[in-house]
């Protein structure tokens, strides 16, 4: 089974792309060691170098939290998570869609 938590950034004014996808992936580390996640796949942007001093930052000693940075067009759960997430950002009639996989909600802000 899937289960998915989803992080949401809302970005205000002057609030850049990169700021919200800073404060989102460091939402995620730090929900992910509060449930013992051992693993995060991240889907890799070319230069992950942000991303990486974001997790260090975020990233608690325990629970130990390996995270790896792939390619999205060869990982098949990242294209899953992608599908809920997407039907679940449309809002409408496609919300529905993104159903019972999505465990939980989270709002951040840059």
């Amino acid at each position: 089974p899937i289960v998915v938590d989803i992080i949401v950034c809302e970005r205000g004014h002057g609030d850049s792309e990169f700021q919200a996808r800073a404060a989102c992936l460091a939402e995620i580390v730090r929900h992910s060691q509060s449930i013992a996640v051992p693993q995060l796949v991240i889907e890799s942007r070319q230069d992950d170098s942000e991303d990486r001093r974001t997790i260090a930052r975020a990233s608690l000693p325990e629970p130990l939290l390996v995270f790896d940075h792939r390619d999205g067009r060869l990982e098949p759960l990242l294209w899953a998570v992608d599908a809920v997430t997407w039907a679940f950002g449309a809002g409408g009639r496609w919300a529905p869609l993104a159903g019972p996989p999505v465990r939980t909600v989270i709002e951040v802000r840059p």
